[in-house]
């Protein structure tokens, strides 16, 4: 009887283990996931119009990731002087994304300093325009990552 017992918990043990480690959890999810990898400056020139490059890492389960529309851009803006602003739902901008079928990888998104600033009267003398800027990522199921706050971006005009 008590070598049943032994024999039977040196089968058990392994079995145990073997279910445990199959078991274990995906660590990608079907909601798109991005993290902030670089960003060019924090202060940017209008003149001649240069691009803001933001570099992004992404994971989606089923990497359909990409499109016209799949990363959003929101642009707070920060400054204290009072001026009128461009309208409010121009405050989000649209980026496109390569169209690339993985399930993680890097986003390099380009965006005019131009698109960034959103006060329509800079002032005489002009003032730089303090703004947030807030990423979301949708993948082709319509499933939107969590928001991504990259900080303050300061637009020299």
């Amino acid at each position: 009887m008590r070598k049943l017992s032994y024999y039977s918990l040196l089968l058990l043990v392994p079995a145990a283990i073997l279910v445990w480690t199959s078991c274990g959890k995906d660590k990608l999810r079907s909601k798109p996931s991005i993290k902030l990898k670089s960003i060019s400056t924090r202060e940017i020139e209008t003149v001649n119009d240069p691009y803001l490059i933001v570099d992004l890492d992404y994971a989606d389960k089923e990497g359909d990731v990409g499109g016209d529309a799949a990363l959003w851009v929101n642009r707070t803006y920060l400054n204290k002087r009072q001026t009128a602003l461009k309208d409010p739902t121009d405050f989000t901008l649209e980026v496109p994304v390569p169209t690339v079928p993985r399930q993680d990888g890097q986003i390099e998104a380009h965006i005019q300093a131009s698109a960034l600033y959103l006060a329509i009267d800079p002032g005489n003398p002009k003032q730089p325009d303090s703004i947030n800027l807030k990423f979301v990522l949708r993948d082709a199921a319509g499933n939107t990552s969590d928001t991504l706050d990259a900080g303050m971006v300061v637009v020299i005009r």
